[in-house]
């Protein structure tokens, strides 16, 4: 049997990456991936973006009680979707998504 760090996030990428999917079901596209965009020279991570839609997506998972920056990452995020959709052009809408899971490690 594999030794797991405790700092490991293995099950909350499994889980983010299922609410992804589900996300590009809701929105209706097949292109919603992780991206790395530039916007007035900084750089926007984000969990799922789709240039077809234009759609942008954060997605936040955990299995146990949020630690150190967790916390506060659910509010990052949706201040990182303002800056994407402030940056995005009027005449072609952005539709955004936030996500949030949280349940028990085992459960």
């Amino acid at each position: 049997m594999e030794d797991v760090h405790p700092s490991s996030s293995h099950e909350h990428q499994a889980a983010e990456a299922v609410i992804l999917r589900h996300l590009a079901s809701e929105l209706g596209v097949d292109d919603l991936r992780p991206a790395r965009l530039e916007l007035d020279g900084v750089a926007v991570e984000l969990d799922g973006w789709s240039r077809s839609a234009p759609a942008a997506v954060e997605v936040y998972a955990r299995v146990s009680m949020p630690k150190g920056g967790a916390v506060k990452k659910p509010m990052d995020d949706a201040m990182r979707l303002l800056l994407v959709q402030r940056h995005h052009s009027p005449s072609r809408p952005m539709r955004s998504r936030t996500r949030s899971a949280q349940g028990a490690a085992g459960a």
